[in-house]
């Protein structure tokens, strides 16, 4: 490799790793988020339960609190699972490939993964602006502003874009360095 490949793939493995430790911060405070909101949604539903069985009143605030909760649970649990390699993958095809076609075939996913999930993001944000502009609240008794449940979706999922650019550096970087290795070995021979 000459020293302007390998600058690259110095600079890549930077932007990398500080990508890495920028979302590995976000996520920790994300689950940690996404934690108490979903205990408070847990609270929420008892709360309702008890309120409907004992006839007190007939309020219906946890469907729409627990809607919203639920909406940032996933993206945060999204983003934490694609961070940790805790997704399910079903490999029995790809296996079969080489290593270098895995990691390229891996790439390719990651930026189908991108062009969906940045495209799910453009949307939620115009959702989100324009709940802001026009001051939209909910239908519902408790007549919530909508843009703070929109505005917790538009974080998840920007928080899983990132991950998903990460993990497809560190592909790229795998890609790379096989490349290099298979040139090693060929000069070696």
């Amino acid at each position: 490799m000459t020293k302007e490949s390998s600058g690259w793939l110095r600079a890549l493995s930077r932007v990398s790793g500080a990508i890495t430790h920028c979302l590995d911060f976000a996520c920790w405070l994300g689950v940690r988020a996404a934690s108490i909101v979903a205990f408070l949604a847990v609270i929420m539903i008892v709360t309702e339960v008890i309120i409907r069985y004992g006839r007190l009143s007939n309020v219906t605030f946890a469907d729409e609190l627990s809607g919203y909760a639920f909406a940032f649970l996933c993206t945060i649990a999204a983003a934490d699972a694609l961070r940790g390699g805790d997704f399910l993958q079903v490999t029995f095809i790809f296996k079969r490939f080489n290593q270098r076609l895995q990691n390229i075939l891996m790439v390719l996913s990651y930026i189908a993964g991108l062009l969906v999930v940045g495209m799910l993001t453009v949307q939620f944000w115009g959702y989100f602006m324009e709940s802001v502009e026009i001051k939209a609240r909910s239908v519902s008794v408790l007549r919530v502003p909508v843009y703070i449940p929109q505005f917790f979706v538009v974080i998840g999922l920007a928080l899983l874009f990132l991950q998903l650019i990460r993990v497809m550096l560190s592909e790229i970087l795998k890609v790379i360095q096989h490349r290099k290795e298979g040139q090693k070995n060929i000069v070696s021979l």
